[in-house]
């Protein structure tokens, strides 16, 4: 199941990236700090230095994530969501998250 959904999550991705990311734009990967040190802004100081690089570049960011909660962080720091593709797989685990966002800055 894991590999089946990495493959989905994969495809889904990229008919998203392909659909809003159709100038020349930034990808933010991933961006994560350790569950022990989350909360203390680590991940704010990260994206700010990312958003100084687009800005010095002339250039928007785009970005995937997955679930809700994130939705407000990247809201904050001025990203504007433009889309979401549905995930939801026969025999999911649970919590996994069910539709990846797509924002762009």
């Amino acid at each position: 199941a894991l590999f089946r959904r990495g493959d989905a999550v994969a495809a889904a991705m990229d008919a998203l990236h392909a659909t809003h990311a159709d100038r020349k734009h930034l990808y933010l990967s991933t961006i994560a700090a350790d569950p022990t040190l989350q909360g203390q802004g680590h991940g704010g100081r990260l994206i700010r230095a990312v958003l100084r690089v687009a800005d010095a570049a002339g250039l928007p960011i785009y970005l995937e994530c997955g679930g809700e909660r994130l939705k407000g962080l990247y809201a904050h720091f001025g990203f504007e969501l433009v889309g979401e593709a549905p995930l939801e797989m026969k025999g999911d685990v649970d919590g996994w998250p069910t539709h990846p966002i797509v924002y762009y800055a």
